[in-house]
């Protein structure tokens, strides 16, 4: 007993490929779809920590976070946790990143304590330099502006 090959005459195979577009090209929607998602999401909203420190008896905490990614440039903003011993937050500062064309790097940032209760964060960006003092006692928080050319 011989086998011979099942062949499809031509109409047959033109059906056979006509229904597999469809799932090719939504496959292929699916993938793109998915990799801009994920690069919105990266570039605008995931955040990275990228600078922890603890006072001096380990009582309370800084993290600087990262929020988004970009390609070219630095991101926009920062996110500074101020945590007491319990982990608990108790304060988030929102900061604008004043470079154009720097990268966000930590050594920008100069984090002091001065006692376990009190910080001061020195944040040297391009054209400015911003000064966060904290207060972890009384939760007050004051900025300072330095311009320089």
């Amino acid at each position: 007993m011989e086998c011979y090959p099942i062949t499809l005459n031509h109409q047959e195979t033109k059906v056979h490929n006509r229904k597999k577009f469809p799932i090719i090209l939504l496959i292929i929607i699916i993938l793109l779809a998915s990799c801009c998602a994920y690069y919105i999401y990266w570039s605008g909203y995931k955040k990275t920590t990228f600078l922890e420190s603890s006072s001096p008896n380990q009582i309370n905490s800084v993290k600087l976070v990262q929020i988004g990614n970009s390609l070219y440039a630095s991101p926009e903003k920062i996110e500074i946790y101020f945590e007491n011993k319990y982990y608990h937050t108790e304060r988030v500062e929102t900061v604008d990143i004043a470079n154009h064309l720097a990268s966000n790097v930590k050594e920008m940032y100069e984090i002091t304590w001065k006692n376990d209760e009190q910080i001061q964060i020195k944040m040297n960006y391009e054209r400015i330099t911003k000064t966060l003092d904290y207060d972890f006692k009384d939760q007050e928080s004051k900025m300072k502006f330095d311009y320089h050319y």
